[in-house]
């Protein structure tokens, strides 16, 4: 949304928003240099005073603190794009403060450049990137990348089918980047089970679930968090049994300081 919001903003119509996706994610998988990338802007008859627009905003990577101004400056425009950039904004704090809640201690850059499969993609899109060691030297490598994919689902909907359509998050995972990143690691990888499945019974209570689960996880248990609350009790247990978890702990909104394990 922030990206679609910035290019509204650099006086790019809507009906060559699609160009200038791919265009921009050449730039990023570097398969175009800066010059092939102006020289494809000028052949949309983009004026020199967009292009100047849109590389202030494209360019800009860091903490979402230090981001916050100029995306705000974004909120003075017209009306579509201050909503794009509203809920863009949105979406992004709240992400960042889910990661604190589950003390994550790994750097988050907000990257309003960052294109990746525009087409599947709406909402955020993400990429998990790491310095790795290759041939004797450190290297940035995208380990994974995803995004939400709400839109694609209702195409693969039939019609028949009923209710609330469901949202979803994928990742594309780089398996043989990983293998040889750890391959090169000079500590050997530990790899242990889920000890503890906790489940947040109601929304009012995922920073209680996420509150214990960073306590067991600094306590050496291992445990993840079901965020799916709608789920029956034989739905759980079906998914404790396939994936060979034991104990599953409630986390209710009206359980008080209690938790229920099973």
């Amino acid at each position: 949304m922030l990206l679609k919001a910035i290019l509204l903003h650099c006086g790019i119509p809507e009906d060559k928003l699609s160009q200038v996706y791919v265009i921009l994610y050449d730039a990023v998988t570097e398969k175009l240099t800066r010059r092939e990338m102006e020289a494809k802007f000028c052949n949309l008859s983009l004026s020199s005073n967009s292009l100047c627009r849109l590389y202030k905003f494209i360019e800009q990577k860091g903490d979402l603190q230090d981001l916050t101004p100029a995306i705000n400056s974004l909120i003075k425009q017209k009306t579509g794009v201050a909503q794009l950039v509203k809920y863009g904004l949105k979406d992004l704090e709240e992400i960042v403060g889910l990661l604190k809640k589950l003390g994550i201690k790994l750097q988050v850059l907000i990257n309003l450049g960052l294109v990746y499969k525009v087409q599947q993609h709406n909402g955020v899109i993400f990429q998990f990137a790491a310095v790795i060691r290759r041939r004797q030297r450190a290297v940035s490598e995208i380990l994974a990348a995803g995004g939400r994919y709400d839109l694609l689902i209702p195409q693969f909907r039939g019609p028949q089918a009923l209710g609330p359509v469901p949202t979803a998050v994928g990742v594309s995972i780089a398996i043989d980047k990983i293998s040889v990143a750890i391959l090169n690691m000079e500590e050997p990888v530990t790899i242990s089970s889920c000890d503890l499945l906790i489940v947040s019974v109601g929304q009012m209570s995922m920073s209680r679930a996420i509150n214990l689960t960073q306590k067991l996880w600094s306590a050496g248990i291992t445990a993840q968090i079901m965020y799916d609350w709608s789920q029956s009790q034989e739905e759980l247990q079906e998914y404790c049994r396939h994936h060979e978890i034991t104990c599953v702990a409630l986390v209710s909104d009206k359980g008080g300081s209690y938790v229920k394990v099973q």
